[in-house]
């Protein structure tokens, strides 16, 4: 009996820290959780799709029509409109696209200019600046969103699940073992 509880104490130690270091190890080497992947509309019908974006570049749903109207009052007066006046939601949600429209700008073609004018069928007249600002987003679509976090973990941590297989494996030769010599004990 002695000798039972002498190898199930170490059947439990040695499990418990092949586990504890494997998931100890696919924590420090798990990669970053990749942000929501999205598809933003602009105001001309470009689109553009922008991956691995930061949790926070997108709102809650309502958000889109606070957006637009704060468009429209910027577009009918200019020199009157300012963020600074806006009630804290407002303030944030164009905070969140003017965020988004720094994003857009990185992404070649979407830099300095916009589609050219045309002076008649397939005759550019000129192209405008059209630099993307936060009023010129009109919509914003969630592609793929983001994984959970136990979900991103599980699907990263492979040592674990080796070590978890390990250490049942373990407790299961330990009993089958236990059972054997006990047979040939009783007889």
């Amino acid at each position: 009996m002695a000798l039972e509880h002498g190898f199930r104490r170490i059947v439990i130690a040695f499990s418990a820290i092949v586990f504890v270091l494997g998931a100890a190890f696919d924590i420090i080497v798990l990669p970053t959780r990749p942000g929501p992947a999205i598809l933003v509309t602009l105001a001309d019908g470009r689109r553009v799709p922008l991956t691995d974006v930061p949790r926070d570049a997108v709102g809650p749903p309502g958000e889109q029509a606070l957006i637009n109207k704060l468009a429209e009052e910027w577009a009918t007066n200019k020199k009157a409109f300012t963020v600074a006046a806006l009630d804290p939601n407002a303030r944030q949600a164009v905070d969140r696209y003017s965020n988004l429209a720094d994003r857009i700008r990185t992404v070649p073609g979407f830099d300095t200019t916009g589609p050219p004018e045309t002076g008649g069928p397939g005759k550019p007249k000129s192209f405008q600046p059209f630099l993307v600002q936060w009023f010129t987003i009109r919509q914003v679509d969630v592609l793929q969103a983001e994984p959970g976090r136990w979900t991103w973990w599980w699907a990263h941590a492979h040592l674990t699940r080796w070590t978890a297989a390990l250490a049942v494996l373990l407790w299961v030769t330990f009993y089958l073992l236990r059972w054997i010599i006990r047979g040939f004990r009783d007889q």
